[in-house]
């Protein structure tokens, strides 16, 4: 039976419908009906595990990728739709196992690769009752692949301090600050590296500044910790240097009127025109759009690992100085 490839289109369409009004048996012949292409049937079966996925419907994406499983196996669409169904279930093990796959077979691009390792190994160096070296070894192991993942980079500085190597955790901070300076970074080098008091603090907030002097992070922590010090004239000095229409600055200015002079006017000003500036604070870098939260998937396109944080660091970073 010779059938053009045109011949598929009503199963991917049975397919889908079947799928959206839970009709098993609907979905059963078309997925039979698709069995019978060898190029759109991995077309729809991606579409349909990735639709899963995003609406997180873990039990409909297994069942997909094990009806496909005897056929598909070495296929790098089912390598890399079961990597995401294995990382939305937390099943590390396994997601490491698709990873090694997909890699061998060349079907991922070496960059990415590295950041989905560095994901898995970070979230590997969670698990209970591990032991300590075991735990530090997962974590370094995600640091090799990604230096920048900043919640393993800070989980490896702390573990680090733990164990009694100050030396190496200040210098992994002290670089990880150099490439990329980030609220997170800085928070951690100032609970680890400086007795706990305002004015320690604020010095090793300088300390990090002097790094990278004319990056607006390090300007705008530092403002946060001269006014956590109380250090009014330093920190009107820095906010002097940031342009007025970025949103962070406005919310310290606020901060900084309240703690200073308690002028609660100047400080809802000040909060009226952070709030005019303010946008959601994650962008997925493959559809474009904007979310409140970050997650694996984008929440608009299902993308993996495709958020990132917009701004250099939060509103809710700033807003503290609030309190």
């Amino acid at each position: 039976m010779n059938l053009m490839p045109e011949s598929a289109l009503p199963g991917i369409a049975l397919l889908k419908a079947s799928q959206k009004a839970g009709d098993k048996r609907a979905q059963n012949v078309a997925l039979n009906h698709l069995k019978k292409f060898n190029i759109f049937a991995p077309m729809a079966f991606y579409d349909e595990v990735e639709s899963a996925l995003k609406a997180k419907d873990l039990d409909t994406a297994k069942k997909i990728l094990k009806q496909m499983e005897k056929e598909y196996r070495r296929e790098g669409w089912f390598l890399k739709q079961s990597l995401k169904l294995n990382i939305a279930a937390n099943k590390w093990q396994e997601a490491l196992l698709y990873l090694d796959e997909l890699t061998k077979s060349g079907g991922i691009v070496r960059k990415h690769a590295n950041e989905i390792y560095a994901y898995i190994w970070h979230n590997l160096s969670k698990g209970p009752k591990l032991p300590t070296p075991e735990r530090l070894a997962m974590m370094e192991k995600a640091y090799e692949y990604e230096p920048l993942f900043l919640d393993n980079l800070t989980e490896l500085a702390k573990t680090l301090f733990k164990n009694k190597d100050k030396r190496a955790a200040q210098t992994l901070l002290e670089k990880a600050w150099h490439d990329m300076p980030a609220w997170v970074i800085a928070e951690t080098y100032c609970e680890l590296m400086s007795e706990n008091t305002p004015i320690k603090r604020a010095q090793k907030a300088r300390k990090l500044h002097d790094l990278r002097p004319d990056h607006p992070v390090s300007q705008l922590i530092l403002i946060r910790y001269f006014i956590d010090a109380k250090l009014w004239g330093e920190a009107k000095r820095v906010l002097h240097l940031i342009p007025r229409n970025v949103p962070e600055a406005f919310v310290l200015r606020a901060a900084l009127a309240k703690k200073e002079k308690n002028d609660i006017s100047k400080v809802i000003d000040h909060l009226k025109s952070a709030v005019q500036k303010i946008s959601y604070p994650y962008k997925c870098s493959n559809c474009r759009k904007s979310s409140d939260k970050q997650d694996a998937f984008c929440k608009h396109c299902g993308s993996f690992l495709t958020l990132y944080l917009k701004h250099p660091i939060t509103y809710a970073n700033c807003a503290d100085a609030l309190e």
